[in-house]
């Protein structure tokens, strides 16, 4: 059915003013769609949907710092050009969104987490004091480490920072 066959017989059943609130429903409804689809884009890695670099700069502006303590963990994948070169790019960002599920599951409601870099990760994490924030991130990279990827019983191993920080 063309549109004009669809627009009259719409019309006859329905006033124009009627018609048009339904097509503007239906035109806004894409419109928000699209500026949703567009901000995740935006703000998310598309392929570990963590934060992306922008967002985590941008998010960690409305944290107020407070008396609480902060600490910065930076972490990347040890050899990860290898495990592209040997099992693919598939592979590779499988075990790329199976390290973001680990950060993710693992982290407290108020720490941020991004995709840095291809194989780099970051995350701002609140602790008690600097022994706290040690072991969170130790416990981070043993929970990396154990993993077993794929079938393929890939293992990985990442290497870390870890730092105090008063501001970003």
């Amino acid at each position: 059915m063309r549109f004009q066959e669809l627009h009259k017989l719409i019309t006859t059943i329905f006033s124009p003013v009627t018609v048009f609130v339904i097509f503007s429903n239906i035109t806004l409804v894409k419109v928000i769609t699209v500026i949703h689809h567009l901000n995740n884009e935006r703000f998310q890695d598309p392929l570990t949907h963590l934060l992306n670099r922008r967002s985590f700069f941008e998010k960690n502006k409305v944290i107020d710092f407070g008396n609480s303590f902060y600490f910065l963990i930076y972490f990347d994948l040890d050899h990860f050009k290898a495990i592209n070169d040997t099992w693919g790019h598939y592979t590779g960002d499988l075990i790329l969104k199976g390290v973001s599920e680990i950060i993710l599951n693992n982290k407290k409601a108020n720490d941020l987490v991004a995709r840095f870099g291809g194989e780099e990760f970051i995350c701002l994490i609140s602790a008690k004091n600097e022994i706290d924030a040690l072991h969170q991130t130790q416990r981070l990279k043993a929970l990396i480490e154990q993993t077993v990827f794929m079938n393929n019983k890939i293992r990985i191993t990442a290497s870390y920072g870890l730092t105090s920080i008063k501001n970003l």
